[in-house]
C-alpha cells in the first residue's frame, strides 16, 4: 500500500470542512422534457416532445453538512462533557456527634447515654466533582 491510497488526517478534514462550508459540489443528472412546437403542413400546431440530459453541479444537501460539522466537531472536542474541576476531590467531614445534647449531659452525670467516653463521630466522605449531581428546581418553587 502506498501512501497516495490512504488519505491523511488534514485531507479528511479538509474536505469535512469543504462539505460543511458548502464549498465542495456534486454531480447530478437531471432530464428535463419540453414541448416543442412546430408549425405542420395544415396550418396545425403541434407539439414535439425532446428530453435533454444533463449533469449539473449542486451543493451539499443539508444533512450532510450537518454530519461534516458533527464529525469536525467531535474531533476538535466540542460535544465532549468537561465535568473536571479546578481541585481534586471534595472532601466532606460530617462531625456532627451521634448522640444529642442530652447526651452530654448524661455523660457528665455518671455516663450514662450512648457517647459516654467515646467523644464525637466523625466520618468523611471524599466526593469526586463528577458525581457531584444537581437538582434544578422549577421557577416557581415547586409550587403547584
Amino acid at each position: 500500500m502506498t501512501d497516495n491510497e490512504v488519505a491523511r488526517q488534514d485531507e479528511v478534514l479538509a474536505a469535512l470542512t469543504r462539505i460543511l462550508r458548502r464549498e465542495a459540489t456534486e454531480s447530478a443528472i437531471v432530464s428535463t422534457r419540453s414541448r416543442v412546437p412546430t408549425l405542420c403542413a395544415d396550418g396545425k400546431v403541434r407539439y414535439a416532445e425532446r428530453t435533454e440530459t444533463r449533469v449539473v453541479e449542486i451543493p451539499p444537501k443539508i444533512s450532510d453538512v450537518n454530519r461534516a460539522a458533527d464529525l469536525l466537531g467531535r474531533r476538535c472536542g466540542l460535544w465532549s462533557e468537561r465535568t473536571e474541576a479546578a481541585g481534586s476531590d471534595v472532601r466532606i467531614v460530617d462531625d456532627v456527634g451521634a448522640a444529642g445534647p442530652e447526651d452530654g449531659a448524661a455523660a457528665e452525670h455518671g455516663g450514662a447515654g450512648r457517647s459516654a467516653g467515646k467523644g464525637k463521630a466523625r466520618r468523611a466522605l471524599n466526593i469526586r466533582p463528577a458525581e457531584i449531581h444537581t437538582k434544578s428546581i422549577p421557577e416557581n418553587g415547586g409550587a403547584v
